[in-house]
């Protein structure tokens, strides 16, 4: 079985807004990623907690991870916060622009 690596960007744009991926340990409330396109930046989680303890996230999650805050990030400049705000679209959506790479 071949594993595709991708390369995460360090730093995108996004409608003229600078956003830099940063990769912190955590992120807030346990998320696996956060974005804020106001405070230019899109953060993407090490690790996370589940009922085993801490686990570092996997380098496939992420990817969609990353994809997930920047459909995030599109729909907020965009300013479409109804479908921004609904997480189901934005995963759903995210995953299928996951699977092109």
């Amino acid at each position: 079985m071949n594993v595709k690596v991708v390369r995460l960007p360090w730093r995108i744009e996004v409608g003229g807004n600078d956003i830099v991926i940063q990769h912190p340990l955590k992120c807030n409330n346990n998320n696996l990623g956060q974005c804020n396109v106001a405070g230019g930046f899109i953060r993407i989680a090490q690790t996370f907690n589940n009922s085993e303890g801490d686990m570092a996230q996997s380098e496939s999650s992420k990817t969609n991870t990353f994809y997930h805050e920047l459909t995030h990030a599109i729909l907020d400049v965009m300013s479409r916060s109804d479908l921004s705000g609904d997480e189901s679209f934005v995963s759903t959506f995210s995953s299928l622009l996951c699977g092109t790479m």
